[in-house]
């Protein structure tokens, strides 16, 4: 197995388990999520069109994409794996926007820019062909 096999494994183990710490109310990482999606809220980017999500909903949905995303990164065909790398990628690009326009410290906002760049990679693979004799 290559090194990028890995690394989508890596990605899908990350994914999944930020996706379910959203979803499973227990523990100190689920408190510290949900405290950090009412900020989210604050910025988000549609308010200016006059949407702006609840809170717990925003949280719940993309927790569900998350996991989603992470388990099918982990099991999926290659192009399951890329058709799953846009959604969580545009979920990455709006972390990592509304990381900076909180301004938040420029390591939190390295975190989702890190994953979108590597699911970037992933959609960039081609298949790969079996190998003749």
């Amino acid at each position: 197995m290559g090194a990028f096999k890995y690394a989508v494994m890596v990605l899908g183990v990350l994914y999944t388990a930020a996706g379910i710490a959203k979803l499973l109310p227990a523990g100190s990482v689920h408190e510290f999520m949900t405290k950090g999606f009412v900020k989210y809220t604050t910025v988000f980017p549609l308010i200016r069109f006059g949407f702006k999500p609840d809170p717990a909903h925003f949280q719940f949905a993309v927790g569900i994409v998350e996991t989603v995303g992470g388990l099918l990164l982990l099991f999926g065909s290659l192009r399951l794996k890329k058709m799953t790398a846009v959604p969580l990628l545009v979920i990455m690009m709006g972390a990592a926007w509304t990381l900076h326009q909180l301004d938040e410290p420029i390591s939190q906002v390295a975190f989702p820019v890190l994953c979108g760049t590597g699911l970037v990679v992933l959609l960039t693979q081609s298949e790969e062909k079996p190998k003749t004799e």
